[in-house]
């Protein structure tokens, strides 16, 4: 038997992301942001994990192009994926973030449709949704219900790519310690590996690709200094690095920030599901 997972209460990590209107998930964003700043944003959005998340969730002759990102906060990811063409729809459980995302996708000129939904209540049909898309999201929801609600919403052959961060690497540790803000320790609950293993049992087979180990040094230059061309050199120096480390040493793999989730919905779960709902087309 599968032991339980323990997560944080949701409503707690709702009123708290209500309040924090920071692209960087820090602090009180500014009244106004200028487009030069969102578009650094988005620029500091697309990091080596994103962007293998995206490929993972590329759309094929079977599954259509649509992206939904679940958590979308203030849309760094979505407004990057939509410039990258991709057909996104942003939904997150604070309405006030969903206000400010679209105004941030207005003023850089950004058709990003934003809907309020939380992940243990999706507004899909069964089997209606291609592509999923989350990155330190899960860790604040109950687990149980969101994986759940994403097996149920994705059609056979449909994919998703969970970005969530681990608990293992001592440098992030060591700033979760002393400088990250003290809510996050009691709406967070860390991806290890009962957690990750969880996602394949409800969601389908699932690969676990590991980022950052010495590369979390990169991002220096993105939440002490926002400096996108300098952190993405240093993570262009870092990361074959890390692929060398997480290599030779699999073990290592456990210190890796980020662990990208990649599934794929096999169609014999889905029939289960109709089977047991009775009404493919139900939301219940």
């Amino acid at each position: 038997m599968t032991p339980p997972v323990h997560s944080p209460d949701p409503r707690a990590a709702a009123a708290y992301w209500n309040q924090i209107l920071d692209p960087r998930n820090l602090a009180h964003a500014p009244a106004a942001e200028t487009p030069r700043a969102i578009q650094r944003d988005i620029a500091l959005a697309r990091t080596p994990d994103f962007l293998a998340a995206l490929r993972h969730l590329a759309p094929t002759a079977s599954r259509p192009p649509g992206v939904i990102d679940l958590g979308a906060g203030l849309g760094n990811h979505a407004l990057a994926a939509a410039r990258m063409g991709h057909r996104v729809l942003a939904l997150d459980a604070s309405l006030d973030r969903m206000r400010r995302l679209r105004i941030r996708a207005a003023r850089v000129g950004v058709q990003l449709p934003a809907v309020v939904a939380r992940a243990e209540a999706l507004p899909f049909r069964t089997g209606s949704v291609g592509a999923l898309y989350t990155k330190s999201v899960l860790i604040h929801t109950d687990l149980d219900r969101a994986l759940d609600e994403i097996a149920r919403i994705l059609g056979p052959g449909g994919r998703c790519a969970l970005i969530e961060p681990q608990p293992g690497n001592p440098f992030v540790r060591l700033y979760r310690a002393t400088l990250a803000p003290s809510a996050w320790k009691s709406i967070t609950r860390y991806f290890d590996a009962p957690r990750q293993r969880l996602v394949a049992q409800r969601i389908g087979p699932t690969r676990l690709r590991p980022f950052y180990f010495l590369g979390f040094l990169g991002f220096i230059f993105e939440f002490g200094v926002p400096w996108p061309k300098v952190r993405n050199g240093v993570l262009a120096c870092l990361r074959p690095v890390d692929a060398l480390l997480f290599s030779l040493i699999p073990l290592l793999r456990r210190w890796a920030w980020f662990g990208l989730l990649e599934a794929e919905k096999p169609a014999a779960k889905l029939n289960a599901e109709a089977d047991s709902d009775g009404d493919l087309s139900s939301t219940d």
